[in-house]
């Protein structure tokens, strides 16, 4: 289960149930559902190191999604 929390009022806003067993590579796929929920013209997004993988940074960089 991914899910994705907004900082100011911890409330979940989106989430996605998934069969991969490890968040890396999970990144840009919760980054554009969060970008795509809030509906903001931008939008901030912190993960912990175990999402990371650089291809997929740069997919959310082409969206306009900083990370």
């Amino acid at each position: 289960m991914q899910s994705a929390v907004d900082t100011k009022h911890h409330l979940i806003v989106t989430h996605w149930t998934t069969n991969i067993g490890a968040n890396h590579g999970q990144l840009s796929a919760m980054a554009l559902q969060v970008f795509e929920a809030l509906r903001e013209e931008k939008t901030e997004v912190l993960a912990y190191k175990g999402y990371y993988m650089s291809e997929k940074i740069g997919k959310c960089e082409d969206a306009d999604t900083p990370v």
